[in-house]
């Protein structure tokens, strides 16, 4: 379903993809969008997005669903979701958002980005077919978070404390290491060695569409 971005920019529309053919070939102009949004997240990526689309309905029989905005044709933002059900209701909720990353939408630098978030949430609410939207970790001070907290009561919001280490601010891992207690420091020694202990620990890169992506219950490496 596409449809105007009502109180927003005129030459912008949106849609409703739920097709994994229709978002795979979205592919080049996503990763155009995430290049240059300055706020990107590893969870808004097409690579993450796509394994996830891929390798979920397996484990818990959810379905794609992404907002797609378009601003006289160009991609201009996005927001990946599952939907799913459970004791006969429909939720739906963000890909990613698993407590390593916020919940945010993707949306180009260039044009407004609280008006931009308040149409997506609007188009979102009338159109993706959900009893229930489900946000996590939402960050606060974001376009969304704001949105939310003005909902009228449409979102109820429960406010908390979480901690993430920012590694972008950081030179390397080396100078984040130093900056923490030695009591830290400590601890996370003492679980290396117990590590070690178990064996040799070794690390791989998996990108969307490589042929050794692992599936059904060991897919969960990639959530």
């Amino acid at each position: 379903m596409q449809e105007a971005a009502n109180g927003f920019d005129t030459a912008t529309y949106f849609e409703t993809v739920s097709d994994l053919h229709a978002l795979q070939n979205l592919k080049s102009e996503w990763d155009d969008l995430w290049r240059r949004s300055r706020t990107s997240r590893i969870a808004q990526s097409f690579d993450y997005c796509s394994a996830v689309w891929r390798t979920t309905p397996n484990l818990d029989n959810s379905k794609p669903s992404c907002v797609v905005g378009r601003t006289q044709g160009r991609l201009t933002s996005l927001w990946p979701l599952l939907t799913y059900r459970r004791l006969m209701r429909r939720f739906l909720r963000p890909v990613g958002a698993t407590g390593a990353e916020y919940t945010d939408i993707l949306i180009d630098d260039d044009i407004d980005g609280r008006a931009c978030t308040e149409a997506i949430w609007s188009f979102a609410r009338s159109n993706c077919k959900s009893d229930l939207i489900v946000l996590p970790f939402v960050q606060s001070g974001t376009h969304l978070n704001r949105v939310l907290d003005s909902s009228d009561g449409a979102a109820a919001v429960e406010h908390d404390v979480t901690f993430l280490s920012d590694m972008r601010c950081e030179a390397s891992w080396e100078s984040y290491y130093n900056s923490l207690s030695k009591s830290h420091r400590k601890k996370h020694r003492n679980l290396r060695k117990r590590l070690a202990e178990l064996g040799e620990l070794n690390f791989k890169v998996i990108f969307a569409g490589d042929p050794h992506v692992p599936r059904g219950r060991n897919a969960l490496m990639l959530r």
